[in-house]
């Protein structure tokens, strides 16, 4: 199969442009070839629609030929490095694409032929990957598989653009149901208790970004990706300006598995007030970094982790799931380390803080997610606010006793008796 790269424009003359584009053979060792022509069109945008043009004329050369044989297995192998290629797309997105198509999709469907896939049997498929796609056999969540259903559907999509199929068969499905569990939370003792035992933890690094994740709020990559130039003493708050992911040996970027990437989205990027015991646990844990890394010759400075290992490097966020799954054992939490987050936002709703301020305060994209996935907690809240809007109404001191709330049906017009009967028997008459 062809492998078509991302190409190039290049302005040569006044209305001349130079396409250039990249073609390969699937599983070749050979160098790939380097095509090139020369277009006169007006700007930049003609241009462009001409490569895509040449582009697809490239790829149907060979393109009924390979998709009478081509597999689900071997289109998605090629989707994931256009996804890498030609997209872009962030190592960590490439990761999770990688993992749903190597754990969930090639298992079942990968040695189907591409252009033999019906919605009958992606809908079986989506069926048993529900019932037993899970690890060891067991039942896969709905959102997995609804993560499975949106990737597959877009890398189809593609497949009908390229000319391997004709029609998506994804696109007359709704995909697996979601059914939304309520996270495991803390309640207030319980996070007293986890904040006093982590003071005496002999691990100081897991200490500080447990002790950050249930104050804050903070992700797992959020955390570790902290730095000390990211912490205001002055004005006692954190700024989330990066995080750090873990990547596989597949999706390493120049080589390495650590990844220190920007916030998704602008309100990712945002500033999380500390109280006062967070403020003073991690000016102890600077001092004490400070004097441990001058012990093996390293100068702490701004740019150092603020959950660094004894010798000032990167805390893997995958090491602390690990050594927060033994704490959370020993010490007989049942709780997940991303449900910090959850119980951090959780209490303050709980305890009557404002929608908008707990959603800022996560990095939510909109206050409408927070509502999506805190809904649980507001049937509670939602009581108390219709008991204070009554008593806003009965404060208007109607002149009858009875509350202002149970007045509202007796403004609804009545009936005289006399004309009820008349009604009665002008129906009698007409029957």
């Amino acid at each position: 199969m062809k492998l078509i790269g991302k190409g190039n424009i290049e302005k040569r003359g006044k209305n001349s442009w130079r396409l250039r584009v990249t073609v390969a053979q699937s599983g070749s060792s050979k160098n790939p070839q380097r095509l090139s022509k020369t277009v006169t069109v007006r700007n930049k945008t003609e241009a462009g629609l001409l490569l895509d043009e040449w582009k697809f004329e490239l790829m149907q050369e060979t393109a009924v030929i390979d998709s009478r044989t081509l597999t689900v297995s071997s289109y998605l192998a090629d989707y994931l490095k256009y996804c890498q290629e030609d997209k872009q797309l962030s190592a960590s997105t490439i990761q999770g694409y990688r993992a749903i198509i190597e754990n969930r999709i090639s298992p079942r469907l990968g040695d189907e032929k591409l252009r033999d896939l019906t919605p009958y049997a992606i809908e079986n498929f989506y069926r048993e990957l529900k019932a037993s796609g899970g690890l060891n056999g067991r039942s896969l969540s709905g959102a997995t598989c609804q993560r499975v259903h949106s990737l597959l559907k877009t890398a189809l999509r593609r497949a009908v653009y390229l000319g391997h199929i004709n029609v998506n068969p994804c696109d007359v499905l709704r995909g697996p149901r979601v059914d939304y569990r309520e996270s495991s939370v803390l309640c207030e003792a319980e996070v007293v208790r986890m904040i006093e035992l982590l003071k005496g933890h002999p691990q100081r690094n897991f200490a500080i970004a447990t002790t950050l994740a249930v104050s804050t709020g903070m992700r797992r990559g959020e955390v570790c990706g902290l730095t000390w130039k990211n912490v205001d003493f002055a004005t006692a708050a954190i700024t989330v300006a990066q995080s750090l992911l873990e990547v596989g040996k597949d999706d390493t970027v120049n080589g390495n598995t650590l990844v220190v990437k920007e916030p998704k989205t602008a309100r990712s990027r945002r500033k999380i007030a500390l109280d006062e015991g967070t403020l003073a646990l991690l000016k102890d844990a600077r001092n004490e970094q400070q004097l441990r890394l001058a012990y093996y010759g390293i100068v702490q400075t701004d740019n150092t982790s603020v959950c660094a290992n004894i010798k000032g490097d990167w805390y893997r966020p995958d090491n602390f799931t690990s050594d927060f799954i033994q704490f959370r054992d020993e010490q007989g939490f049942e709780i997940r380390l991303h449900d910090l987050r959850h119980t951090h936002a959780t209490l303050l709703l709980k305890h009557g803080e404002d929608l908008a301020a707990v959603s800022k305060r996560l990095g939510h994209t909109t206050a409408s997610t927070t509502l999506n996935f805190y809904t649980h907690v507001l049937p509670g809240m939602d009581e108390g606010v219709a008991t204070r809007f009554a008593g806003i109404l009965n404060s208007c001191k109607p002149d009858s006793d009875k509350p202002i709330l149970g007045r509202i049906n007796s403004r609804v017009p009545t009936v005289p008796q006399e004309a009820k009967i008349g009604a009665g028997k002008q129906r009698s008459q007409n029957a």
